[in-house]
């Protein structure tokens, strides 16, 4: 038994976990012909980061049962809702490329502590299902991508054990933990304790702001307005609108780039908020379940929006628009209009091209309503008091209850995340609701946007 340091970085001859682990399993004498156990004990696990180690695994033995505990705090952090879909869908492609049977559950101890314990063994089992050989590697990297070197990785401490009696010791205590201290990932853990309840309910969502802004502003040059011509603006404003410049109160504003009717501000309808979220005291909080559907009709078109957006930022459009810009604010100073020189026709390109390298900024833009998830964590009991009370004072004061607001209340109820899920026909509804609208073509005919 030796011990080294894991990491995928060049780091004192380390190896990630992963590489540790394959190499032992070379070692094994029916790698082919027997069947394989792997059980996995994580405090800190990602699915996709399991998925990968298991893929490695099965090149090289005979998988057919994984076993995974985690401390229950990972059901919180994550959501229970997306932690238990993950696993699900790495399941199903596991089952579907290697026959694998794949089955999780977090340990909750009686006394509360964290589960800080990392080992990943591998049995070999003879027909009567007993250990006839394997290796266990233990250490401190979790089930993460980081923690198994599969990305950018930590540095770790690992051991590998090829012991038989050691091996088969690792798999009687697994097994003992799985029967005594595990508990369901929805119901269970959510019954016991209402503080964690209220914080998996509210992880389970997000929370909505509107956006205010509008691309034609953000696009736009501004242009300071001296005192000689915040007197005169309105007078000489005949001569500002040919060149399509408008004024404001404090300055003037023109928008010098193209922007393609593909780059169309898309507003919410007005009855998703008052029929798909809830008022709280963050902003309007919308069930996970209601904005994975919304989130993704809404984004169909996305990619066409920013080709579009990103070809009116191209280095040629600016160049351009500096250029025209360049003479307006000759136009303009020389009557003494503006304050500014062309170093801040430099800083405008420079923001737009930032802002070109910032999708994010500019679907917020133009999806009006940015999301943002619960900002407090399971330990801030009294913040996430306050805005459980204040959802629920929200449905309190409606009479007619939303769809929200429905499945908002069963789950109270039932002291589970299952109810906040939507039927069929609500799904199909709430995607009839940001599907594109058809528009009459010149025949008369229907078309699609």
């Amino acid at each position: 038994m030796s011990v080294q340091l894991m990491t995928n970085d060049c780091f004192h001859g380390a190896r990630s976990a992963v590489s540790l682990l394959v190499d032992a399993l070379r070692e094994l004498p029916m790698p082919r012909k027997r069947q394989h156990a792997v059980h996995i004990l994580s405090c800190y696990v990602r699915p996709a980061a399991i998925e990968s180690l298991l893929e490695a695994v099965a090149d090289q033995i005979r998988v057919t049962e994984v076993r995974i505990l985690f401390d229950y705090s990972e059901v919180f952090a994550q959501g229970p809702m997306k932690l238990q879909k993950e696993f699900q869908e790495a399941a199903a492609r596991l089952r579907h490329r290697h026959g694998i049977t794949l089955e999780w559950r977090p340990i909750r101890p009686a006394s509360g502590a964290l589960v800080h314990a990392k080992a990943y063994g591998v049995a070999e089992l003879n027909s009567q299902r007993t250990v006839e050989a394997g290796c266990l590697l233990f250490g401190s990297a979790n089930a993460t991508h980081r923690g198994l070197g599969l990305s950018h990785s930590n540095v770790e401490l690992g051991s590998i054990a090829t012991s038989r009696l050691v091996v088969e010791r690792f798999f009687r205590l697994f097994q003992t933990l799985w029967e005594q201290e595990t508990v369901s990932m929805d119901a269970d853990l959510l019954k016991d304790q209402e503080e964690l309840f209220r914080f998996a309910l509210l992880s389970h969502g997000c929370f909505l702001s509107k956006w205010s802004g509008n691309l034609k502003s953000l696009l736009s040059i501004r242009y300071k307005l001296t005192d000689a011509g915040r007197k005169v603006v309105s007078v000489t404003d005949r001569q500002l609108s040919p060149r399509g410049i408008d004024a404001e109160q404090s300055s003037l504003m023109k928008n010098y780039l193209r922007v393609p009717s593909t780059t169309a501000r898309r507003d919410f309808p007005r009855s998703f908020s008052s029929n798909y979220t809830i008022e709280s005291s963050l902003g309007r909080f919308c069930p996970a379940p209601i904005w994975e559907v919304v989130d993704k009709t809404r984004r169909q078109d996305d990619p066409e929006f920013l080709a579009g957006i990103q070809k009116c930022l191209s280095s040629r459009a600016l160049d351009g628009a500096v250029k025209d810009a360049s003479a307006d604010l000759d136009f303009l100073r020389e009557r003494d209009l503006v304050e500014g020189d062309e170093t801040q026709l430099d800083s405008w390109r420079e923001k737009m091209i930032e802002l070109r390298k910032n999708p994010a900024r500019l679907f917020r833009v133009r999806h009006t309503f940015s999301d943002f998830a619960l900002p407090f964590g399971r330990e801030d009991v009294d913040e996430v008091g306050e805005v459980f009370d204040s959802i629920e004072d929200t449905i309190s004061l409606c009479k007619r209850k939303n769809v929200a607001m429905r499945h908002f209340t069963e789950a109270v109820e039932e002291r589970r995340l299952g109810p906040l899920e939507l039927t069929d026909g609500e799904r199909h509804e709430l995607r009839q609701l940001f599907a594109p609208k058809s528009r009459k073509s010149k025949n008369g005919r229907n078309q699609g946007r």
